[in-house]
């Protein structure tokens, strides 16, 4: 590949890997709300144990 191939491919290369961030962003933030939606779960069962005793 010559040098001008190179710098041609090089802006849709950092569009490509500005995606793949924006990507893995969306990815990790979905995992950490539905891991905090299962949290609030266990700890609402636990709750409804607890209020049950009283």
């Amino acid at each position: 590949m010559s040098w001008v191939s190179i710098l041609t491919l090089s802006p849709i290369l950092m569009i490509l890997f500005y995606i793949a961030i924006f990507v893995f962003i969306i990815r990790f933030s979905m995992k950490v709300l539905k891991n905090q939606k299962e949290n609030n779960e266990i700890l609402k069962k636990i709750y409804n144990k607890l209020d049950q005793k009283n």
